[in-house]
């Protein structure tokens, strides 16, 4: 999640120099990334190009579609294990939202993204601040709450 939130700020940062980008993938970027996953992104999103990140178990791809900026990763098969993007907080389901505002009510609501996976409910990750603790909450589609990370 460290990797993806230095992804998503450096991402941030440079947005302005990419936004509306189409330029294709140069013959270095097609060898470091693996052809399946390539494949079925050019699939999901016609037109889109991207950024790739090659690991040993997955790729992963930084883009910009419909104007937002997303982040997919794909497993060695070429099959999507799920894409993120950031959403406003009020985008979160109504049930989840409440919950939050009443377990965290010494917190603030800082930033919320969303995963997405084929055939599957949406994952939701909520970014909450106090004084003392900065905490990353997993949300899924039914409004369970679990906290995915503690940074501080």
């Amino acid at each position: 999640m460290k990797k993806f939130l230095a992804i998503v700020a450096f991402a941030a940062t440079t947005a302005p120099a990419f936004a509306g980008t189409t330029a294709d993938l140069n013959a270095a970027d097609l060898n470091a990334t693996n052809t399946k996953a390539l494949v079925k992104f050019n699939d999901s999103y016609k037109g889109a190009s991207g950024i790739w990140n090659n690991e040993k178990s997955y790729n992963e791809v930084l883009f910009f579609w419909n104007n937002k900026l997303m982040d997919s990763f794909y497993d060695n098969e070429g099959n999507l294990i799920g894409t993120f993007h950031d959403i406003d907080v009020k985008e979160l389901p109504d049930h989840a939202a409440t919950k939050i505002a009443n377990w965290y009510k010494e917190y603030t609501v800082k930033a919320a993204s969303v995963m997405e996976r084929d055939d599957q409910d949406p994952t939701y990750y909520v970014t909450v601040q106090s004084d003392k603790h900065l905490r990353i909450l997993q949300v899924n589609a039914d409004g369970v709450i679990s906290e995915y990370k503690t940074l501080r």
